[in-house]
């Protein structure tokens, strides 16, 4: 609880900036406990936000792949008239990319099963509202979905490194440097 007369909406601001400036420097545990604060005095309908950016200042880990399940959670509990699909997709490629690129990082990564379903759910998601962006970004996790995948198909593998390839050629023109790298760690 806040002390009598403190404004929570300014509390909550002051905890998000403290937890983006602590990520800044390099303070990880520390952004994450402001953050949480953060979470923990915000209302219902901010919590979605909060969540996904709880997993942006982490970044790896537990604490990453919990902020945006939690904000996927939130974004599925939304009456489906409100709801940006291209958001939901963001979300799963967020979780996705803890769960495939980071694995060493999570104390309980998901199965074979669980990964299929969450990569089919994200196909999905921006199969009914194309966003190029978002696409090339998933793309960038093909060659970790084969890495993961179950059963060697070569021809789904190499569709998979060509999707990687179109992306990395994607943002490498755009001048983003992260997407390109982290495509190059995939490919």
């Amino acid at each position: 609880r806040l002390p009598e007369g403190l404004d929570a909406g300014r509390a909550i601001a002051a905890f998000e900036r403290a937890g983006m400036h602590a990520r800044m420097v390099g303070a990880r545990q520390e952004a994450v406990g402001h953050l949480r604060e953060a979470i923990r005095l915000a209302p219902e309908e901010e919590h979605m936000r909060l969540h996904e950016l709880l997993g942006d200042v982490s970044a790896w880990g537990d604490e990453a792949l919990d902020g945006y399940r939690a904000a996927y959670e939130r974004w599925r509990a939304l009456d489906p008239s409100r709801r940006d699909e291209v958001q939901g997709a963001r979300l799963l490629r967020k979780r996705l990319v803890v769960e495939v690129r980071w694995t060493g990082s999570i104390s309980s990564p998901a199965g074979e099963g669980e990964l299929d379903r969450l990569f089919a759910e994200a196909e999905a998601l921006l199969a009914r509202t194309p966003d190029t962006e978002e696409r090339a970004r998933l793309d960038i996790l093909m060659p970790f979905r084969t890495r993961f995948g179950g059963p060697k198909d070569e021809a789904l593998d190499e569709a998979r490194l060509a999707a990687a390839m179109r992306a990395r050629d994607h943002f490498d023109a755009r001048g983003d440097a992260n997407a390109v790298s982290e495509a190059l760690d995939g490919i």
